[in-house]
């Protein structure tokens, strides 16, 4: 059974960590921090840590957060967002459940693999997943990569939104349901045509999630394989066997490394 699905209330009550971007891109960018003071607002409670991230990372508590929003800082220059990995590995024993990251969208190269190795080092050595993660991408010009929050999504419930202007509600980029997520573990069982077409539209948007910015997932493919076989060794008129196999070739594509920007 999938695990309960996460509400807005919940999310209130969570302990909440912040990860937001601090580079010299979003230096006097209006939109960007008012964005994020109202993000912050939200969210925020006594007892949630929050950290500023670009080339280093630095801890600091709500009175610096609310200076620097309000001088609307930004001071990096560049933009490693390993860096989050490296906050939540020193974080790791401080009860966090709810990851927010804030970000202009602008990444230096590497930092997508670099982030998706730490975080597989520390859900290995620690087990640990967050009970909800919330990307946060603020960019007006479209100039951005929706791939910076991808790594601390794969594994856990979701959403990455894309606010491109204030005062109006952001455009959700991507989400990943913990009925997602248990469909990812399990849909190699998948036996029939008619079970794959009723699951399908699920999976593919759970695929999505779980690979963009990232290349071939071995695991993936081989429960891919398992879930083609189970299908193909079933009755299949001919008109169902062309429409899985194309189907199939989306869902394979994805798992291939097809989302890689």
């Amino acid at each position: 059974m999938p695990k309960k699905e996460v509400n807005e209330n919940d999310l209130k009550t969570m302990k909440t960590l912040f990860c937001i971007d601090n580079s010299g891109s979003v230096s006097g960018e209006s939109l960007y921090h008012n964005t994020t003071i109202e993000i912050f607002g939200k969210y925020y409670k006594s007892g949630d840590l929050i950290y500023l991230w670009g080339t280093s990372k630095k801890k600091i508590n709500c009175e610096e957060f609310k200076t620097w929003n309000d001088n609307k800082e930004g001071h990096d220059y560049d933009t490693k967002s390993d860096l989050i990995a490296d906050i939540i590995y020193d974080e790791i024993n401080s009860g966090l459940e709810h990851l927010v990251i804030v970000t202009d969208g602008s990444v230096d190269s590497g930092c997508i693999d670099a982030s998706d190795a730490k975080m597989k080092d520390i859900n290995e050595k620690f087990n640990f997943h967050f009970k909800f993660v919330s990307v946060n991408i603020i960019s007006s010009d479209g100039d951005y990569d929706r791939t910076v929050g991808a790594p601390y999504c794969r594994g856990d419930p979701s959403v990455t939104y894309i606010y491109k202007e204030e005062n109006k509600e952001p455009e959700k980029l991507a989400s990943l349901s913990n009925e997602q997520i248990a469909l990812i573990d399990d849909f190699y069982k998948i036996s029939s045509y008619n079970e794959f077409i009723s699951k399908y539209q699920k999976l593919g948007f759970a695929l999505e999630a779980q690979m963009y910015g990232k290349n071939a997932d071995t695991d993936l493919l081989n429960k891919l394989t398992t879930m083609k076989n189970n299908i193909l060794n079933s009755s299949l008129s001919t008109t169902e066997q062309n429409d899985f196999n194309k189907k199939y070739e989306s869902l394979f594509n994805m798992c291939n490394g097809g989302l890689r920007i």
